[in-house]
């Protein structure tokens, strides 16, 4: 792979829900800018062989993704609950899409420079595939374990228990390895889908918009094929804030 394009690359580190993002990004790119990139999936993969896919290859993550969508009513149902009890009902707004404020800042920016934005990450499908046996493996062995700890617990076991809070800590220990092995492949790619776009539509000043912790991968990568590049973490876990 040459890499006489792009000239240069604005690496834009962001936590994906900050609300702050789009003001961020918006006063971060002030120059002219050929194309923009987002950390979304490549391709129109289907929701419904992605989600067969996990359940085979890590079905702790489906677990996890109940529990999350769980959290997010719950915590959506007592912030609307808040915001009628104070009188501002007329406030509430209802945001459908699953549109995070990272794509939400990738689009604005589209509009405002009027180029096109492209999503660069590695599909949704070959994501859950990437999963390798050995995590897929713990993974099972962690959900049986879990489920099994889970019932006796409930009896009111109390070594069961204990076994139950060991199981979930396990599970996230799977979870932040499977996070360690897929990262640096999707970050190959992204950088990867960069080159072949800037290539293709004779883009040289670009920029990416992506998750935190994938600023340091793609510049990696930025790096070893001699693309001038800057790097920038607008919004990060550290320091969000509600």
């Amino acid at each position: 792979m040459s890499a006489e394009k792009p000239n240069h690359l604005l690496i834009l580190g962001v936590r994906h829900p900050d609300r702050r993002v789009p003001s961020l990004v918006d006063e971060k790119v002030d120059g002219d800018v050929d194309r923009i990139f987002h950390e979304s999936p490549e391709g129109d993969s289907s929701k419904m062989k992605y989600s067969a896919w996990t359940v085979v290859k890590n079905p702790l993550a489906v677990i996890f993704g109940i529990l999350r969508l769980a959290a997010f009513v719950v915590g959506n149902l007592a912030f609307a609950a808040k915001m009628v009890a104070s009188g501002k009902a007329n406030q509430l707004t209802l945001k459908g899409g699953g549109r995070t404020q990272c794509l939400q800042a990738a689009k604005q920016l589209s509009d405002k420079h009027e180029v096109e934005w492209e999503a660069v990450d590695v599909s949704l499908i070959e994501r859950a595939k990437l999963v390798p046996r050995h995590l897929t493996l713990m993974s099972w062995l962690a959900v049986i374990f879990l489920l099994i700890s889970v019932t006796l617990a409930l009896s009111g076991s109390i070594p069961w228990m204990i076994a139950t809070l060991g199981s979930v800590a396990f599970a996230t220990t799977i979870g932040t390895r499977l996070g360690d092995v897929r990262r640096p492949i999707r970050d190959e790619r992204m950088f990867e889908n960069i080159h072949s776009a800037c290539e293709k539509h004779d883009s040289s000043q670009v920029v990416l918009i992506t998750g935190e912790n994938h600023v340091q991968g793609v510049a990696s990568n930025a790096a070893h094929w001699n693309v001038d590049y800057d790097t920038f973490w607008l919004s990060s876990t550290a320091d969000i804030k509600d």
